[in-house]
């Protein structure tokens, strides 16, 4: 059966903190920056400089099987650069560990505040890990992506973050590994992130067998309206459109089916009654998420009490609810 190990590392996190203050991806979790460097001081030129060669060695090495954050995040500290070597061109390198080297003195401060509450965090998870649920929540998520999974060990890489009311995860580092950045999230919201570990449990294992070529096949046809429409412009994907809100919404029904998670409440507070956050910030793809999870819950529910897989009607689905969350933004 599928099961986690929770880990953290300071490389792995000084890599975080530089690729999310370089902002190359519009994943970059721009309110973190804010506050590190409010802790930190202002960046220098010499800063600015390494920020900028950083984001063009992101975008080189983009997500996929060369992204650059693989081999910090899942090789042990004590061999990364002999991995980075690899990885990179000689001068790649050279110019990796200088800007490592750059932003180490400013890192220093952050680590020395946050890895004691990596530690908390590393705890507490390992905690809801071994609560019991996990085995019914694998059996749900089979039956809705149609796959059946082998014994599996996952690890889950623990990094920095700024947030007290919210942390990330990403599942683009490797086939075996997924990060999540908790370290200054409120630990009272440890099922919250849980849950966040889920979602990126879905990426990196079930979506793979059944969703994944299902969507493939059904942008054939509305790739190109999806991609045209007000959100395909920011995101530049219109697989990222549909599928991040079929996971966030099968996420939201595992939060409230074995978490407790009041995700209906949640949902509300995030949207606005009458969608009022959504039409102040049209701009902003993560509230299409929300939505879509508020809509496809009821239908989510349905499909695994009948044990059916994701298919083209549910696809379909998720396009409509696309569809009327345009309206509300236009």
């Amino acid at each position: 059966m599928l099961n986690f190990i929770f880990t953290y590392q300071k490389t792995s996190s000084l890599f975080h903190f530089i690729e999310n203050l370089s902002e190359w991806h519009y994943s970059c979790r721009l309110g973190d920056n804010k506050k590190w460097l409010l802790q930190t001081g202002d960046l220098t030129p010499e800063e600015q400089d390494a920020l900028g060669k950083m984001r063009l060695l992101l975008q080189k090495y983009d997500y996929g099987e060369k992204f650059l954050g693989v081999p910090f995040i899942t090789i042990s500290e004590e061999r990364i650069w002999e991995e980075i070597k690899k990885w990179v061109e000689p001068n790649e390198c050279t110019s990796l560990q200088t800007i490592f080297q750059i932003f180490t003195p400013r890192f220093k401060i952050i680590w020395q505040k946050e890895e004691p509450k990596l530690q908390v965090w590393k705890k507490r998870l390992e905690e809801l890990n071994n609560q019991g649920s996990r085995d019914n929540q694998i059996n749900d998520l089979e039956t809705f992506f149609n796959i059946e999974v082998q014994s599996k060990i996952v690890k889950v890489c623990l990094l920095v973050n700024a947030s007290e009311k919210g942390g990330g995860g990403n599942a683009n580092t490797g086939e075996e590994v997924i990060t999540l950045d908790c370290s200054s999230m409120n630990i009272e919201l440890a099922k919250r992130l849980y849950s966040t570990l889920w979602h990126e449990t879905i990426h990196l294992v079930f979506e793979k067998e059944q969703l994944n070529p299902f969507l493939k096949d059904f942008l054939k046809d509305k790739g190109n309206f999806l991609m045209q429409s007000a959100l395909g412009q920011i995101l530049k994907s219109p697989t990222a459109l549909l599928k991040e809100a079929i996971v966030t919404a099968v996420e939201a029904y595992l939060a409230k089916t074995y978490l407790n998670l009041d995700v209906e409440e949640e949902q509300k507070g995030k949207l606005g009654v009458k969608f009022e956050a959504v039409k102040v910030n049209p701009k902003n793809y993560r509230l299409w998420y929300i939505y879509a999870a508020q809509k496809l819950l009821p239908a989510i529910v349905e499909y695994v009490r009948q044990k059916r897989s994701v298919d083209n009607e549910f696809l379909q689905l998720t396009f409509e609810y696309y569809q009327d969350f345009l309206k509300i933004i236009t």
